[in-house]
């Protein structure tokens, strides 16, 4: 697990990562909404680590997975205590394939992969 921050104090939160090396950059943030400042951080780690950079995620108090670009994708805090229960939301398959990091996932910016607002 590791840690980023420049010099002037863009941050991601923990860097995980996998057997084979490829990180996974995580922001925690407590407010029901993303905002552009939240993923700042995780723009500049992908850039810096191209293709090795498997995913960013933005783990938030709000309802809906939503793709906010390449490989970075913003996830209901909430989605991480259903991994593993029989009843889980698509948000909780999405958090799934994050952590358990499988060497064959459907693609996670495919449109299936996301969870659509009700309505």
């Amino acid at each position: 697990m590791h840690h980023f921050r420049t010099h002037k104090n863009v941050e991601v939160d923990p860097i995980l990562e996998n057997p084979a090396g490829d990180p996974v950059g995580i922001e925690v943030k407590l407010s029901s909404r993303v905002e552009d400042q939240d993923v700042c951080g995780l723009e500049l780690l992908r850039d810096l680590t191209g293709d090795r950079l498997r995913r960013g995620v933005v783990l938030y108090g709000g309802k809906e997975s939503v793709s906010l670009g390449r490989r970075l994708h913003a996830l209901p805090i909430d989605a991480l205590w259903q991994i593993g229960t029989q009843h889980r939301s698509s948000s909780a398959t999405l958090a799934a394939h994050i952590i358990c990091w499988p060497s064959r996932s459907p693609s996670l910016d495919s449109p299936r992969m996301r969870e659509q607002p009700a309505g």
